[in-house]
């Protein structure tokens, strides 16, 4: 005899695998079959989904549900954590700061945070203090975790503090390569560029983001996270990591602030998108020459040949005379995407699960929404 389940497993059933919210035209059913379908194949619980076109979110969808312990469904405006969707907010305040404050990126990014106290800080390789700006958002600026740890998991305590511990920690400790002359994904790095964004405006990382580039474009719910399910915020969801049980607890989002401590919604990341995507409407946060450098290849000869390349804070792949712009999230229990088309479109995924092969889901999600794109024939 087969063991009755209880109402709640029951609730929790019918949410996986009947519940979406927020309206859809019949025009967007090829969205639907795509996120319900990756939802079932990776066993993930929710997700949501928001695409633009010329300037106008025309879609916002939620998925799946956002605790599978409650059954609570995922709505179109829920709040998820982005992960490294955070690097593009980051690298925006920074391009904002160049416009306003008189940034240099080519500014020793030590010498911006610490004054005349950065060679003090700076004890275990002198070459600390050559690190400018500009190679924080490249990720050129000398450290490479494969080689000596990712910091900002290796050096920062679960307690949810800020990243200064591994700062002063690292500055004790030699660069992997020289600035500037090697490509190497540091979220350390970017944490760094949280701290110059404090010097340069003076004011707390989460703030200024908040007062300079996210109200501005109409976003007022984003957040730096919490690293507890007790302390999720109004409107987000649970995150589930089946493999090892470190969706809580692993971790400090605020200490990650400025490389991977946001939370978001996909309609809200889509606006963030719209508004320093370099288009008319709505109108951008930046200036167009400030837009043109901070998705420039960049100009250390690393790239050159590539069909794409990482600038500031954005991946960019050229398209004729246009680019595509894109950044993907991944944490235990996140997985997440942004994109800005070549042709007027833009859109935002966020998962309460990742895949152990998140990398292949990554891919299969890039793939499948540009499929799906393709296969709309009736914009709005």
């Amino acid at each position: 005899m087969g063991r009755r389940l209880s109402p709640s497993v029951l609730t929790v059933l019918a949410a996986l695998v009947c519940s979406s919210t927020g309206a859809l035209a019949d025009r967007f059913r090829p969205y639907d079959d795509l996120m319900e379908g990756l939802l079932d194949k990776w066993t993930i619980p929710g997700a949501a989904l928001a695409v633009a076109r010329d300037g106008d979110i025309v879609l916002e969808r939620g998925y799946g549900v956002a605790d599978e312990r409650t059954g609570e469904t995922v709505e179109p405006d829920s709040l998820f954590r982005i992960a490294s969707l955070s690097k593009p907010l980051t690298a925006v305040a920074v391009m904002k700061l160049v416009e306003e404050n008189g940034l240099d990126l080519d500014e020793a990014a030590l010498a911006v945070i610490y004054g005349s106290g950065a060679a003090r800080m700076a004890r275990g390789d002198k070459r600390l203090t050559e690190i400018t700006i500009r190679q924080l958002l490249e990720h050129t600026g000398g450290w490479d975790r494969d080689e000596s740890g990712d910091p900002m998991w290796d050096d920062v305590d679960e307690d949810d503090g800020d990243c200064r511990p591994a700062i002063e920690k690292r500055m004790h400790d030699a660069l992997d390569f020289r600035p500037g002359h090697r490509y190497a994904y540091s979220n350390f790095g970017y944490c760094l560029l949280g701290r110059v964004i404090e010097a340069a405006a003076d004011r707390p990382y989460e703030a200024y983001l908040q007062g300079a580039i996210l109200r501005p474009a109409g976003i007022d719910t984003m957040r730096i996270g919490s690293p507890s399910k007790a302390g999720r915020a109004p409107g987000e969801v649970a995150y589930h990591d089946r493999a090892r049980g470190q969706a809580y607890g692993r971790f400090s989002p605020r200490a990650m602030d400025a490389h991977g401590g946001w939370i978001a919604s996909a309609p809200d990341l889509v606006r963030f998108v719209l508004a320093v995507d370099g288009r008319p409407e709505p109108p951008d946060l930046l200036d167009a020459d400030t837009i043109a450098t901070m998705t420039a290849r960049p100009q250390n000869g690393l790239w050159k040949g590539k069909a794409w390349y990482y600038a500031k804070g954005w991946s960019v792949r050229p398209v004729g005379d246009e680019a595509n712009w894109w950044h993907t999230g991944s944490l235990p229990g996140t997985a997440a995407l942004l994109v800005r088309s070549h042709h007027g479109f833009a859109w935002a995924a966020l998962f309460n699960a990742r895949p152990l092969a998140h990398d292949s889901f990554l891919a299969e999600l890039d793939d499948g929404l540009w499929r799906a794109l393709r296969a709309v024939d009736d914009w709005p």
